[in-house]
C-alpha cells in the first residue's frame, strides 16, 4: 500500500469516528429495535437476545480494556515515582491512554 492510501484511510477514520460516536452516545438505543425490524417475524425474539449478548460482550471488553490500562497508568507512576522519573506523571498517563489502542 502507498503512503497516500494509509494516511486517506486515517484521516477518514478520525474525521468520521467523532460524528459516528456523537449519534451513537445520542440515538444508541433506538438501533437494536432498529435492527431486529430487519429480522424475520419467527427470529425476532432471538435477534433481540443476540443482540443484547453482543452488547454485553462489547460492553466487558471495553470496561476490561480501560481497567487495564487505569493499571498500567498508575503502576507506571508508582515506577516512575520510585526511580526519580522528572516527567513520570506525564509518561505514565500517555502509557495508559497507549495502552487503549
Amino acid at each position: 500500500t502507498s503512503a497516500a492510501t494509509v494516511a486517506t484511510a486515517v484521516f477518514t477514520t478520525l474525521a468520521t469516528a467523532p460524528f459516528l460516536l456523537f449519534f451513537m452516545l445520542k440515538d444508541g438505543h433506538k438501533l437494536r429495535p432498529f435492527l431486529v425490524k430487519f429480522a424475520p417475524q419467527r427470529w425476532e425474539q432471538a435477534t433481540s437476545k443476540l443482540l443484547h449478548e453482543v452488547n454485553q460482550a462489547v460492553s466487558s471488553y471495553v470496561i476490561g480494556q480501560v481497567s487495564v490500562a487505569i493499571c498500567v497508568g498508575i503502576m507506571l507512576f508508582i515506577g516512575y515515582t520510585i526511580i526519580g522519573e522528572p516527567y513520570g506523571a506525564a509518561l505514565a498517563i500517555c502509557s495508559g491512554f497507549l495502552n487503549l489502542i
